[in-house]
């Protein structure tokens, strides 16, 4: 039974050197990409650990209790497991 890998949890953040948008991974780096961020630049896997790419937006919501929620879009795996 293959194991599935543990998704690298990507969230924006406000970044000095990028223009645009400027992203932090779990693993530990950080991206800028010159248009949209890596949803809409068709990132399925993480270039820095090779993991399932899980995108936590900024936009929060909360619910009847004031709980914060967060909406997260699972990018999911190109036919054949590779970024194209």
């Amino acid at each position: 039974m293959t194991e599935t890998p543990t998704p690298c949890i990507w969230t924006p953040s406000p970044g000095d050197w990028c223009e645009t948008e400027y992203w932090d991974t779990g693993c530990g780096q950080t991206y800028c990409f010159e248009t949209e961020g890596p949803v809409e630049n068709d990132y399925a896997y993480c270039p820095g650990c090779g993991h399932p790419l899980l995108v936590v937006p900024t936009i929060m919501s909360a619910d009847e209790e004031g709980d914060l929620l967060f909406d997260a879009v699972q990018v999911p795996a190109r036919e054949g497991g590779e970024h194209e």
